[in-house]
């Protein structure tokens, strides 16, 4: 399985060996810029850049699905992610990941925050037609 990752982070160990790959570093660039969304001045505003950034997002994985990649993580701005699953149509299969806050000890007693990668979970609008059970990693 094959899971191209369309958020602003690294993907993890976990998630790399459960079919996570990272776009090339110019495309990475890009979907950073596509899902950062700062300075917007009202819910008009936003709601239009989130439209626009959507599809442009959907041009990307398109491309993607042409070279074979059908499973895409997505992450963002929540707005950005609801207005992509709607124009999305069921097209392709659209996931989110679920991470736990863990604390750890490092080597000289500090404790750090960080996330472990639990499963990958579907996204989807209520009408899309697409059988998510296939996806044998996915945890419903």
């Amino acid at each position: 399985m094959n899971i191209l990752n369309l958020t602003q982070h690294q993907g993890s160990v976990e998630q790399l060996s459960q079919g996570l790959v990272e776009p090339s570093a110019d495309n990475k660039v890009y979907i950073k810029e596509l899902l950062t969304l700062n300075n917007v001045p009202n819910p008009e505003t936003l709601e239009s850049m989130c439209e626009a950034r959507a599809e442009l997002l959907l041009e990307l994985m398109e491309k993607a699905h042409e070279n074979g990649i059908q499973n895409f993580l997505i992450g963002g701005h929540p707005l950005l992610i609801q207005t992509l699953i709607r124009l999305n149509r069921g097209k392709f299969y659209l996931l989110g990941a679920q991470s736990n806050r863990v604390t750890v000890e490092d080597n000289k007693g500090n404790k750090i925050s960080k996330f472990k990668h639990m499963y990958f979970y579907t996204l989807a609008d209520g009408s899309d037609d697409i059988d998510y059970m296939e996806l044998p990693t996915v945890i419903l």
